[in-house]
């Protein structure tokens, strides 16, 4: 009885080691999931900047999200406050028109800053300078670069 016990209780330190150390879903695959744009795979890497890079070279992105419904994923290159190898994408549900190049974003993330969970945000984004700056959530007042939007 006591062997059984042991193992047990093994096998449930090992499982939750192993889902603390792997935050699920990862940004990608939530993006890719939320777009419904399954294009683009990357070989062992599929980082957020390589499907970028290879949507781009093939002519699916672009440097403005639209108005309304957007359902585009946003991807940003590595710099500082994200992720230094793969970079980050986060899913824009819908933008609003703030003035000329200006727009509010309504955006879903996950695995941000190594945290594993969902998050609903909104952030400013400038097309000419493709800055975005978050209004609320993990990344508030910070403003990083985009790199542009994935549109297939």
């Amino acid at each position: 009885m006591t062997s059984k016990i042991l193992i047990f209780t093994l096998i449930l330190v090992f499982y939750n080691a192993y889902t603390l150390a792997s935050c699920q879903p990862q940004c990608v695959a939530h993006a890719r999931h939320s777009a419904n744009i399954f294009t683009h795979r990357v070989g062992t890497s599929k980082g957020a900047i390589d499907w970028f890079r290879l949507a781009e070279k093939n002519g699916h992105t672009q440097t403005q999200p639209g108005v309304g419904k957007v359902k585009l994923p946003m991807a940003f290159a590595p710099q500082s406050g994200l992720n230094p190898r793969f970079g980050h994408v986060v899913f824009v549900k819908s933008s609003e028109i703030i003035s000329s190049k200006r727009y509010l974003l309504h955006i879903s993330q996950t695995n941000y800053a190594g945290r594993c969970r969902l998050e609903h945000t909104q952030a400013y984004f400038n097309a000419e300078t493709m800055q975005v700056e978050f209004i609320d959530g993990f990344f508030k007042g910070k403003q990083f670069v985009a790199a542009g939007f994935i549109n297939r």
